[in-house]
């Protein structure tokens, strides 16, 4: 049997269909299978009479073969702290992804000016204007000259200028540029830095090498010659700072241009993702650390879907930083000498170059790779520098050192989350003082401000005193307290430290031999010169600061939403629990993009909940808490706060940025005053100060959906997977051949392009013999070392044939939509036909331009926009209650099964609502036959309960078993017409911006501060006050109030004594606990005549203490 077919057999690269089908079903990403499954479906095949079926050996074989030819190479590492692990070449990826005929007519390798409209990530200033040239925008194609920032050209008014960043706009290509002035001798040039400006591509007429041949015809200096950078507009030398030209090398241009030999440079930036998930399929943890990675060029509807997130690495043994050290390697050298891949677009090879645009990851990992001590310490901020404290407290504790000899910081402060994989044990805290009122108001004002800024150039310098200090003896409490003093803490340079810190702590070794000890140990340590830092300082233009965005999911859905929700739910009696399952059972969910609701789950498991319950309650929390005396109003104005908030942060379209940036921070603040207003208490939890900054980070990255980790998370079943179907012997190297292979598969199935090796008498020609086992090769990607080879050996690059899988196997993709719901591409397009006129028919529902479902019967409320010119634009967006959806008969969209017009009621906006904050609706009499192309998207509309005081009435059935039965539960019965527009929902939220209302606020931020701290204060003298005053110390507090005491406790009392109760008098014999008080009270019976004199604790309730009846009464 052939391992790989004939170029022109119908099931190339497969030698037959029965082999191309077993080798798809084994490799499929959502679909691992075990050998035992493997060998069962074999069974299952050969007992239903398939024939030629290939054992499960000549199987293995064609796999291995393809995957050496198409596949995707793991490359092994041993990481600086004596881990091996295997990292997939990251070269290889990018260039499958150009030679992919489903993703490259998707990706963008220019970023774009936009203005204020904002929607994608090449639209962001991080990618626009922020990352380096090279790396964001190398070169622009015009007619035949290729134009490269960084080099001088000529525009047509024959004056020169320095392009150094290309950006789209309106669909045009334009430049920022330098002005280059001539010197006083014309030996040269000056590039005038201070005043750049932009040029359309239109203007310009020739490049470098053109214009290096032909300068002295134009009478000017050479423009290989540059003297400097001039910073301010004087051309004298002597009287202007003058800096020297370091962005290239001006004799020869930009590097790019020798190294693409006539080629096109595109970009490639990614979204790198860093998290942790468990192997096991029980409960038993069993911890993995992976790095995925999508095309962050690629649109947000189709960025996060899992065809187009990859995955690099993962190892249950090694951390995070030590295999991003093999990651980093990877791509320093693919931006040293690019990567050669086919354009499937262009129909051309082009040189790509990949960058990293941001990684993503849940806070504490983010933290970790930030170089940052995490969420409990002092500054538990990675992105500025606030604190929980003024100064470090002189009794807060000192550094230590684990039992393992590992370093750890001991933080009393509060908090919830641990820092990355590196959460350790932590020593037993000190009691601190009770924090003053002044100190509260001081913390919360830092807390709900954004401190001064991280950077790398601030954190780099601590890091290599921190090295410094570790070689000292006795330098270990020095940079405990640094980090401490800082919140700077890199867990890659620690496991070096903690070395350190055990050859200087040793016993029993003098001085001279410890130094000597450190010394030896310096020898082994890798980057001795770097202080050993972490690998993420490697990263070109990337700072791990401010290139960590908020992420949404773990702040806002997994952090606001399920503290509230906890907190709400343990604060309701058990009647009112069943009425807010009653309520979340009865919750209309329209528009909401949910399904129903289980109201039961939602209250009774509210610890056990996951991202998607805490979306859906953040939608709906303001309509089922209301009118419960447990939820006080400060709770509502929380829940109310974040309904402004929520739809704000999930918008994925921005359509006036400095707008939406203004109100994303005026919401945010909102929501803060508003919980500080409930309770202080929350601002322990880090994320509540963390969410300031994504306001930021909407202007550098997007919208925070292109940034969000859901599409990640839901990766790690992937990788669990794979991980569940291996012996555990070697998980890092198994489970990245397995994701090989589904990438192979993935990428044949796509009819994208691969590489064909030259066959000659039977035999494959040298260029495909890349070493893949030689580990020190370099680069150590197999896919730089073939493409060097081709490049600098063989015919060249241009002579590389590059074939896709015939059209057989990829026909296997339309049988029972296999490349939708398995492969998960993305639906082909269908085309429009005009089939004629007319006559109506009515339908159920219709399906509209984002996906969701619109429903006749005044069941779905709709935006749609009506084309009558007014002064406001937003005052084009109307409202409406459909009640009939209708198709002309032989119109096109009859043939395409589609509607062509809706029968809507019109719908008031009347103003806000006094509880929900949000707008209230009134229906009219009016009619309207809109068209369907209209509508824009369906919105949640909930009924008014808490005006209309709607009850609780046991109608609905319950189903069991997919069956009713006759048992009822409560359900909600809605009276009269009065709605409220749920501006709080998330799907399409940029639509509804029209109906978003102002926020409203009835007291200051240092108002509320000064109240909040003021209660808290209170509180807590209170609840310290017994243990404040104990009885051995000083003498009790006397009340000299009478008591009432009702006959019936005295009865009471009686017959629990067996006789009447009998109080001993102050200055009685027998009534020795007298000696000890210094103060009476008088008792009193409920007819007002005194009983006796006692020494009453005021504290303390009043026992009878039975007598004698020969006592005195």
């Amino acid at each position: 049997r052939r391992l790989v077919s004939d170029e022109d057999h119908p099931w190339f690269p497969w030698p037959d269909r029965e082999t191309c089908v077993l080798d798809i079903l084994r490799h499929l990403p959502r679909c691992a299978f075990s050998a035992k499954q493997n060998a069962a479906i074999h069974w299952a095949l050969l007992c239903l009479g398939v024939r030629n079926l290939p054992s499960d050996y000549e199987v293995g074989r064609v796999s291995k073969v393809l995957q050496r030819l198409v596949g995707v190479q793991s490359i092994r590492y041993q990481g600086a702290m004596g881990h091996v692990f295997y990292v997939n070449d990251l070269a290889k990826i990018v260039a499958q992804e150009m030679a992919n005929p489903r993703v490259r007519p998707h990706l963008h390798t220019l970023p774009e000016d936009s203005g204020e409209h904002l929607s994608e990530a090449w639209q962001a200033s991080r990618w626009r204007t922020e990352l380096d040239p090279n790396l964001a925008c190398p070169m622009v194609r015009i007619g035949t000259q290729d134009y490269f920032v960084y080099e001088p050209a000529r525009l047509q008014d024959g004056s020169v200028c320095m392009p150094v960043r290309w950006f789209m706009r309106g669909g045009q290509l334009f430049a920022t540029a330098w002005k280059m002035l001539p010197t006083h001798d014309y030996s040269g040039w000056l590039v005038q830095r201070c005043s750049p400006f932009e040029i359309a591509a239109e203007d310009l007429l020739t490049n470098l090498p053109t214009l290096a041949s032909t300068y002295t015809y134009h009478g000017i200096p050479d423009p290989r010659v540059l003297h400097g950078i001039l910073y301010v507009g004087v051309q004298d030398h002597p009287n202007g700072p003058l800096s020297p030209w370091v962005f290239t090398a001006a004799r020869t241009g930009n590097p790019w241009r020798a190294r693409a030999k006539g080629h096109r440079v595109v970009a490639f930036p990614i979204w790198l993702y860093c998290d942790d998930t468990s192997g096991n399929l029980s409960k038993k943890w069993n911890k993995h650390n992976s790095f995925l990675f999508t095309p962050a060029g690629l649109p947000r509807r189709v960025v996060h879907h899992e065809y187009n997130i990859h995955f690099l690495v993962t190892s249950n043994l090694a951390p995070p930083l030590e295999m991003l050290d093999g990651i980093v390697e990877q791509l320093r050298d693919c931006q040293a000498e690019g990567i050669w891949a086919w354009d499937c677009l262009l129909k051309e090879m082009v040189l790509v170059v990949p960058s990293v645009l941001a990684m993503l990851g849940d806070n504490p990992m983010q933290s970790e790779i930030a170089c940052h001590v995490g969420l409990m310490g002092k500054f538990f901020c990675r992105v500025c520098q606030v604190s929980r404290s003024t100064s470090c407290d002189p009794g807060s504790e000192g550094p230590s050192v684990s039992a393992s000899g590992d370093l750890v910081d001991n933080i009393s402060l509060a908090g919830s989350e641990h820092s990355g994989s590196h959460a350790g044990s932590r020593s037993r805290r000190h009691k601190k003082a009770p924090e003053t009122m002044n100190a509260m108001v001081d913390r919360l004002q830092r807390f709900m401000s954004i401190g001064t800024l991280r950077s790398r150039f601030s954190s780099l310098p601590v890091l290599r005193s921190q090295f410094l200090d570790a070689q000292r003896i006795g330098g270990q409490a020095s940079v405990l307290r640094s980090r401490t003093d800082t919140g700077v803490k890199d867990v890659y340079q620690g496991h070096f430290l903690s070395r350190l810190f055990a050859l200087t702590t040793k016993r029993g070794r003098t001085v001279p031999d410890k130094l000597a000890d450190v010394a030896e140990y310096m020898k082994k340590i890798p980057c001795v010169a770097e202080a050993a830092v972490s690998p993420v300082w490697c990263i070109h233009d990337f700072d791990p600061h401010s290139d960590t965005p908020v992420e949404i999911l773990h702040v806002i859905l997994l952090g606001f939403v399920k503290y509230l929700w906890r907190d709400s739910v343990s604060h309701l009696k058990d009647v009112e629990k069943n009425t807010v399952i009653a309520r979340l059972s009865s919750l209309d969910v329209t528009g909401l993009g949910l399904p129903p609701l289980s109201g039961k789950t939602l209250v009774t498991y509210a610890g056990s909940l996951v991202g998607r319950d805490f979306r859906a309650i953040a939608q709906s929390a303001p309509f089922i808490l209301h009118s419960l005396d447990s939820i006080p109003d400060e709770l509502m104005k929380v829940w109310t706060s974040l309904s402004h908030l929520v739809p704000l942060v999930w918008q994925p379209e921005i359509m006036n940025m400095t707008e939406h940036v203004k109100r994303l921070d005026d919401a945010i603040h909102h929501f803060l005053d508003a919980t500080c207003a409930l309770t202080p208490r929350w601002f322990n939890k880090p994320k509540f100060h963390i969410v300031l900054h994504l306001p930021a980070h909407v202007q550098r990255f997007g919208p925070p959906m292109l940034f969000a980790t859901e599409g990640f998370e839901s990766f790690n079943a992937v990788i669990r997977s794979h991980s569940i179907h291996s012996n555990h012997r070697a998980p890092s190297r198994d489970i990245a051949a397995g994701m090989a292979q589904h990438n192979r598969v993935r990428h044949l199935l796509s009819g994208a392009f691969f590489q064909m090796p030259r066959v000659i008498d039977g035999q494959q020609d040298e260029d495909l013999r890349d070493d893949v086992e030689d580990c020190n090769a370099s680069p150590r990607s197999p896919w730089l070392r073939r493409m060097r080879f081709l490049d600098t050996v063989t015919c060249g690059v241009d002579h590389i044939q590059w074939r896709a899988a015939s059209t057989d196997p990829i026909g296997l993709l339309h049988i029972h939509n296999f490349d939708k719901n398995l492969l998960g591409t993305l639906p082909q397009a269908h085309s429009n036909a005009y089939l004629g006129e007319r006559n109506f028919r009515t339908a159920e529902k219709m399906r509209i331009s984002h996906g969701e479902w619109c429903l006749g019967g005044g069941k779905s409320w709709i935006v749609y926009h009506t084309q009558v010119p007014t002064p406001r634009p937003d005052m084009c967006s109307h409202v409406g209650r459909v009640w009939e959806i209708l198709q002309a008969v032989g119109s096109p969209n009859d043939g395409l099964g589609k509607a062509d017009y809706l029968l809507v009621q019109q719908v008031s906006v009347r103003g806000r609502h006094p509880l929900y904050d949000m707008p209230q609706l009134g229906l009219s009499a009016a009619y309207f036959l809109i068209p369907a192309s209209e509508v824009k998207c369906t919105v949640n509309v909930q009924h008014d309960c808490y005006t209309a005081r709607c009850q609780l009435a046991k109608t609905r059935v319950v189903r069991q078993e997919r069956e009713e039965t006759a048992q009822r539960e409560d359900a909600v019965q809605h009276v009269g017409d009065m709605f409220v527009l749920n501006t709080g929902q998330m799907h399409d939220s940029a639509l509804l911006a029209p109906f978003y209302l102002p926020l409203v606020t009835s007291q200051t931020r240092d108002t509320i501060i000064h109240e909040a701290a003021r209660r808290e204060v209170h509180l807590a003298k209170t609840r310290r006050r017994p243990a404040a005053q104990p009885a051995a110390a000083q003498g009790p507090t006397l009340s000299t109030q009478p008591i009432q005491l009702p006959m019936s406790h005295h009865q009471n009392m009686q017959s629990q004594a067996g006789h009447a109760p009998v109080f001993a008098p102050l200055n009685s014999p027998s009534n020795n606990t007298s000696r000890s008080f210094s103060g009476s009270g008088t008792v009193t019976s409920a007819d007002g005549s005194d009983v006796c004199r006692v020494a009453l604790l005021s504290s303390f309730p009043v026992r009878p203490r039975p007598m004698p009846r020969s006592g005195a009464t």
